[in-house]
């Protein structure tokens, strides 16, 4: 319990003490006696002389049951940190009490004691002209479900004599419950420069409950999205239990690489036409300047466009076409002219086709597209640039078979149809497809008959040999490969003294392409020398490139997803290999 002092023996003291700091002329050290009081007196109520200015920390109002000296003598709040449901808590480790107005004689002390008023567990003081403190309170202090009784000593000045005592109020300490802080949910980013920036984007926060409490985040650091660099940005939220969490994640503005943006390609455009058409990147603007008119459109999401002309060009005025993206990165021009109207297709010529042939050659107009009809069975396939084409079929065809073939062009013009039959073939001759990488030709004949193979290679090259008791045949040519559409002549002799002979061409290989991963900017691999690379993905994009006289090859791509499944094919001479598929990693 606390004492009153009679104040007559308070101001008695005082009196005392400044006839006596006058008789032995000194300002800065009390008598014993008056020590001793103050000992004595503090002893009673379990204050210890040394009093602490803890460090401040976040707090918020604390409940307290308060008397009636709480207004008599002016206290303003009561205040701690790390609340429980603003009860203090075990956790409390800080208490502050402020008054409305300050002494310019004496001092206070704030002291924390238990119900009965015997025992202290801390205090604080308020200066003189102060009108606040803060009680650090150790880890353990405090227990739980227990009722505290705040008190006050105030003391003089000069001597530290009670001046009064009394208590201010009474708070009781929560079950001990503690409670998790809050987290903040945040990543480092990387943005392009000069692009928009938001600083809630992807962060969010929640309290122990797992409930969300993203709108209580505030955030400080600045981004300048104009300058490169790496920035500070730091997050803070604190919950209902005044909890307090804090993140700091790094912003990295960075200046993009430039797209390597892949030239349009631009269908043909004649004297009459008034719509251009063609593929481009997906997703970019692709801008037509025919003569000096300037023209500009998007092109789709399938990497397709149009674009309505003024009026039809004469034939021979340039076409220049480039596409751009939304950073400004620009791709090369494709150069063209307007053509002349359009002339009637010529029809294709094929080869003969036996009842042995899985393969039909033949001959058409460079780059369009022949369709074959074997019977009810149809084929498609592209003329190559040198006006050869070549259509693997699924099976022989009996003699008799009915063959029909025409080729389409970009404008959607239909040749005449060539007409023929399957004829029977005389001798058996099978030739398994050759490869560029194949350095031998195998195949089926009569058995134990002399082969003889020319290759057409700018000048005949002979291999021989000979077909075993089955007729099977293995001509080997000493390591040596051929490119593509090279012209092979295979020539049997007979027992009887003919022969008979049957052409291929040589295949392109079929690519060797390197894995690759959604943040990879180039396929890589292997194919023929000098071939054109072409790839498109499962979701619509299309790259191509060229392999160097190696047949290495390095293809600028961009916009890949994990699972994309990319199709790679290589065309040489003007013929295309069989495709390859691989999965994005």
């Amino acid at each position: 319990m606390f004492f009153q002092f009679n104040k007559s023996k308070i101001n008695l003291y005082y009196l005392l003490f400044i006839c006596f700091f006058v008789s032995a002329g000194f300002a800065n050290e009390v008598s014993a006696e008056a020590i001793n009081e103050q000992d004595a007196f503090t002893n009673q109520i379990g204050l210890e002389a040394k009093v602490e200015i803890p460090e401040r920390s976040i707090i918020s109002e604390a409940q307290i049951q308060k008397t009636a000296n709480w207004d008599k003598y002016k206290y303003n709040s009561f205040e701690g940190d790390l609340l429980n449901e603003g009860h203090i808590s075990t956790r409390t480790s800080m208490i502050r009490v402020t008054k409305q107005n300050s002494y310019w004689d004496r001092y206070v002390d704030v002291i924390i004691l238990d119900e009965s008023g015997k025992t202290n567990y801390a205090s604080g003081r308020i200066n003189v002209h102060g009108k606040e403190t803060y009680i650090s309170l150790k880890s353990g202090v405090l227990k739980p479900n227990t009722t505290y009784l705040l008190g006050v000593n105030e003391r003089w000045l000069l001597t530290g004599i009670i001046a009064d005592s009394y208590p201010l109020g009474y708070f009781k300490v929560s079950s001990g419950q503690t409670h998790t802080p809050p987290t903040i949910e945040a990543s480092d980013r990387k943005i392009p420069s000069n692009t928009s920036f938001d600083y809630m984007e992807g962060v969010s926060a929640y309290d122990e409950n797992g409930e969300d409490i993203s709108s209580l985040i505030s955030y400080s650091g600045m981004v300048n999205t104009s300058q490169e660099g790496n920035y500070l940005v730091t997050y803070s939220v604190t919950d209902k239990n005044n909890l307090t969490t804090t993140k700091t994640i790094n912003v990295t503005v960075f200046k993009p690489e430039p797209e390597h943006l892949e030239k349009p390609v631009v269908n043909t455009v004649t004297e009459e036409d008034m719509l251009v058409t063609g593929t481009a990147v997906p997703n970019t603007s692709i801008n037509i300047i025919v003569d000096q008119d300037k023209y500009r459109s998007a092109v789709s999401q399938s990497g397709e466009f149009s674009i309505n002309l003024e009026q039809a060009y004469p034939k021979g005025t340039q076409i220049e076409a480039y596409v751009e993206n939304e950073q400004g990165d620009r791709s090369e021009s494709t150069f063209s002219t307007v053509q002349p109207a359009h002339t009637a297709l010529e029809k294709p010529v094929l080869n003969e086709i036996t009842d042995k042939d899985t393969v039909v050659t033949g001959s058409a107009k460079p780059n369009t597209q022949i369709d074959l009809i074997m019977g009810v069975d149809k084929y498609r396939e592209k003329v190559g640039s040198d006006g050869t084409f070549s259509i693997t079929l699924d099976q022989t065809y009996p003699a008799g078979t009915g063959v029909e073939a025409f080729i389409t062009d970009e404008q959607g013009h239909k040749s005449e149809s060539t007409k023929t039959i399957v004829k029977s073939a005389n001798d058996e001759i099978g030739v398994n497809p050759i490869y560029t990488s194949d350095s031998i030709i195998t195949g089926k004949t009569i058995p134990n008959a002399k082969i003889e193979v020319s290759i057409e290679n700018m000048r005949a090259r002979i291999y021989e040999g000979t077909s075993d008791s089955k007729g099977n045949f293995i001509i080997d040519m000493k390591g040596k490969t051929y490119p593509a559409a090279t012209q092979v002549e295979v020539t049997v002799f007979f027992p009887d003294g003919t022969k008979k002979s049957k052409k291929v061409i040589v295949y392109p290989k079929i690519p060797s392409v390197n894995t690759i991963n959604e943040v990879s900017r180039e396929l890589t691999g292997t194919a023929d020398s000098n071939a054109s690379i072409k790839v498109s993905s499962s979701s619509g994009l299309f790259f191509g490139g060229e392999a160097d006289t190696a047949g290495n090859f390095r293809i600028p791509v961009s916009g890949l997803k994990q699972g994309d499944i990319l199709s790679v094919y290589q065309t040489s001479n003007g013929i295309d290999s069989d495709v390859i598929t691989i999965t994005v990693q």
